[in-house]
């Protein structure tokens, strides 16, 4: 098996798929965002939670003082990410969520040490951007058990479109840079990319054809009981922000308006 690492923007299914993938046949050894303070891994936070007071990430010392991410914050992401795959196979990494004092050492991390890198996209930028701001108001990040029946019965509020708008832009941007840096970098053999909406497919065959060559690029065995758990993960009503409900937010076409003014965000 590979070491990899699951790459993406936020709210493009990179969560669903590394719990896919730990609760298959990697239980324990796929770790969330252990970049985040707060991250959502609740399996793991301990651990984490002494790992990062350990490198000092947190506030301000990760930048290595007036010398900023060079040298000294480099070698730390560095150190801190050998640490990481010393007891873990896989990270699943938000690079929206983190700016480029941790997005560059990290690419440059993955490069050296031949990492695979599963990288996860989004067609539709304003859905991203929508799906964050509503996530917002509701404060679900991870699927839970009570998830489906709190997001169905949820008292959404009208969004602010102007600021959705700006949002968007901004994401739009950042995934630009993101990516030339991900193409630039890494090796194509070690480059795996996915499209969160060929991933969230009504066809379980073309799922699974997905979830295979995922499965075939970090080489992986996988048998019927790993593809109906992964499979799962992927089903329609898995996703937390579904159509039919966020089609209850007051100002729901207007926020769908925008992508007719502005086609490149959708």
């Amino acid at each position: 098996m590979k070491k990899f690492i699951i790459y993406g923007l936020g709210r493009s299914g990179t969560t669903n798929l590394a719990a896919g993938l730990a609760s298959g046949i990697l239980y324990e050894k796929v770790i969330q965002e252990p970049f985040l303070r707060k991250s959502g891994d609740a399996l793991h936070f301990e651990y984490l939670k002494k790992l990062q007071e350990e490198y000092g990430f947190f506030p301000k010392n990760l930048l290595g003082g007036k010398d900023g991410v060079f040298p000294r914050g480099r070698e730390r992401v560095h150190s801190f990410l050998d640490r990481l795959y010393e007891e873990y196979h896989g990270i699943k990494h938000v690079f929206s969520s983190c700016n480029s004092i941790i997005n560059i050492p990290l690419i440059e991390y993955l490069d050296k040490n031949e990492i695979k890198v599963i990288h996860l996209r989004r067609k539709n930028i304003l859905a991203a951007t929508l799906s964050n701001a509503v996530s917002l108001q509701h404060k679900s990040w991870g699927w839970k058990e009570d998830t489906r029946e709190r997001l169905d019965n949820f008292d959404y509020t009208d969004l602010d479109c102007d600021r959705l708008l700006a949002s968007a832009e901004y994401i739009y941007n950042s995934v630009a840079i993101s990516e030339c840096a991900i193409k630039k970098t890494i090796k194509e053999n070690n480059l795996l990319s996915f499209y969160y909406e060929d991933l969230y497919t009504p066809d379980a065959g073309g799922r699974n054809e997905n979830f295979n060559k995922i499965c075939d690029f970090i080489e992986v065995k996988r048998d019927e009981l790993f593809e109906r758990v992964i499979q799962y993960h992927f089903l329609d009503d898995r996703k937390q922000n579904k159509p039919s409900n966020l089609s209850r937010i007051g100002n729901y076409d207007d926020c769908l308006k925008l992508g007719e003014l502005y086609p490149h965000l959708k």
